[in-house]
């Protein structure tokens, strides 16, 4: 959202030079460029989407402007931020003529705003709306006074909801509260959590503002649960109907995008992939995945599930959630879910939550069959059990022999130590995962996956809360109030 005049011509020069790049691209086809086509019509397309991103913000920065605006339109306390804004610019108002009225500094305003007013006082917001000639309905603040924050976050840790992730993820502005015991702020407060609890947990707001037990069902039908024995059911389930709802904005926010059928043969995905992306990188890999119109988000959490595949409407979406730094973890896991996203087609519904290793079930079996085939050049049973041998079987001496082996067949030493993890966990019931660990090269796969999940996301398809909320989902654990 463009905020000043200052931002506006900063889009606006984004804007034009977006459009200089794709009329390059567009005189220099791909056969004429020195970038592979695939790569080539990704890049265009990304150029595309942003420059239409862009073009939106100035469309709306500009009828803004022209004093377009219902300043009556405020349904749910959490579009509140956003909508003093646009109010301020639909008055003709800029920050410093609102900061003068206020009797402020100019540099006050700009960063209320550009935080979304989080850390401002109810007061000040009352403030500032007065001055733009608007008036907060109070139908919007709960006064519930029997229903305290804490009881409401007691209630929801009940059905494997914690504290830290609801307020990490599910509430929009939480900082904007600063003083619980007001009135007003707390009601603020309660009223933003019962707004997002409900839509993302199926609840009405009166529901959560009850202060009732809460219940909350499985995220879809017919889900394959495959969970480790120590996981604590409830917040593997509360956790995939919050996935499954990012899910439905994602496919929402992906209606355009082409399906491709899912190949399930790895010597095809394979040849693919080597023509294509002349890569088996984790960014060629994801860039492969979305271009079967299956797209891929990574989250930074931690427990519940490290893996999903959900499919509404025919649509697949992929969901990794893997706290580890290895491209390989990712890149293994990622083909793991893809071969689930292939099976079952004709149904319009599938959902398989993952536990934290995979391995469970036969269709798990071929799934990391499948992974290893990819990475491994269709050579992974043959070198897994290769470094087996090598290793007389021995564990403590399987480390060095993986190490020998991939050297010798020019292979990731962390591709092959994965695949015989996994092969390891589920054919004998060994755990191998610390050394396997320790043969990987540490990198950036989550931000790599965020990266290409923006650069393919319309996220100006989804109305601003489901936006704020899938933004609040992809960024990192530390940058969030907890």
């Amino acid at each position: 959202m463009i905020k000043n005049d200052r931002q506006y011509r900063i889009t606006k020069a984004q804007a034009d030079r977006f459009r200089t790049a794709l009329r390059g691209l567009d005189d220099h086809s791909a056969e004429q460029s020195d970038i592979h086509p695939i790569l080539f019509k990704v890049k265009h397309d990304a150029l595309k989407s942003q420059l239409a991103d862009l073009e939106k913000d100035l469309l709306e920065y500009d009828g803004l402007r022209a004093g377009s605006f219902d300043f009556n339109q405020l349904l749910t306390i959490n579009e509140l931020p956003t909508t003093l804004i646009k109010a301020r610019i639909a008055r003709g108002l800029s920050q410093r003529e609102l900061a003068e009225q206020l009797g402020l500094k100019e540099q006050q305003i700009q960063r209320y705003e550009a935080s979304e007013y989080a850390g401002a006082s109810f007061q000040r917001i009352n403030a500032i709306a007065a001055a733009l000639n608007m008036e907060i309905d109070r139908s919007l603040l709960s006064e519930n006074k029997n229903l305290s924050w804490q009881t409401l976050l007691r209630k929801l840790a009940e059905i494997g909801l914690p504290g830290e992730f609801v307020r990490r993820r599910l509430i929009p502005h939480m900082s904007l509260i600063r003083n619980a015991e007001d009135t007003e702020e707390h009601g603020m407060l309660i009223q933003a959590a019962a707004e997002t609890l409900g839509k993302v947990f199926s609840w009405s707001t009166e529901e959560v503002l009850q202060g009732n037990s809460l219940v909350l069902t499985h995220a879809t039908s017919g889900i394959r649960y495959k969970t480790s024995v120590n996981a604590r059911v409830e917040k593997v389930n509360a956790y995939s109907v919050y996935a499954h709802y990012l899910s439905l904005l994602i496919i929402q926010a992906c209606v355009g995008m082409p399906r491709k059928t899912v190949p399930t043969n790895p010597e095809e995905v394979r040849s693919t992939i080597r023509r294509d992306f002349d890569s088996y990188s984790l960014e060629a890999l994801l860039n492969y995945v979305w271009d079967l119109g299956i797209p891929v988000l990574p989250l930074d959490d931690s427990g519940a599930f490290h893996g999903a595949c959900f499919r509404e409407g025919g649509r697949n979406v992929i969901v990794l959630k893997q706290n580890t730094a290895s491209e390989s973890r990712w890149a293994f896991d990622l083909l793991h879910e893809l071969y689930h996203a292939g099976q079952e087609s004709d149904s319009p519904e599938r959902t398989v939550i993952e536990p934290e290793e995979l391995g469970a079930d036969e269709e798990d079996q071929i799934a990391n069959h499948f992974a290893a085939a990819i990475l491994l050049d269709g050579r992974g049973t043959e070198l897994a059990e290769r470094s087996l041998a090598l290793a007389g079987n021995d564990l403590r001496r399987l480390k060095t022999a993986v190490n020998e082996v991939a050297e010798e067949e020019d292979v990731p030493a962390g591709h092959l130590a994965n695949y015989l993890a996994y092969r390891l966990a589920a054919e004998q019931g060994q755990n191998w995962w610390g050394a396997a660990n320790n043969l990987q090269i540490a990198a950036q796969p989550w931000a790599t996956a965020r990266n290409v999940f923006y650069e393919r996301i319309d996220f100006a398809a989804l109305a601003e809360p489901d936006r704020h909320l899938l933004l609040q989902a992809l960024a990192p654990r530390e940058e969030l109030v907890p």
